[in-house]
């Protein structure tokens, strides 16, 4: 298939907390566009969506912030343990940004 015949149409999604990272039948509707020669498109219920695709990974989390007496923060102590378990995929990415988040 052509680069020129394919086109992906996004749609408003809102924060998908990563779960948009991960493939799961984008290459099989394209192979069915692909096999016969018309448009195809994917929509999942929420339900489906949660039976059937990543999801954010289970974390504990803790912080710890220090101010001075006119509440300038002076420092902060974050951990943070992250069970990506099988959708390792993005884990490592997740628990690499979250630190530098927590911070604002």
């Amino acid at each position: 298939l052509a680069v020129d015949k394919v086109r992906i149409v996004p749609t408003a999604t809102g924060g998908g907390f990563g779960s948009k990272l991960d493939v799961s039948l984008q290459p099989l509707i394209g192979l069915v566009a692909m096999k016969t020669g018309r448009p195809a498109a994917l929509a999942y219920t929420r339900t489906e969506s949660m039976i059937s695709t990543t999801k954010r990974h289970p974390a504990e989390m803790r912080a710890t912030i220090g101010a001075d007496a006119d509440g300038l923060v002076t420092g902060m102590i974050f951990e943070g343990d992250f069970n990506t378990g099988a959708y390792a995929s993005w884990g490592p990415t997740v628990a690499n940004r979250v630190p530098v988040h927590a911070s604002g």
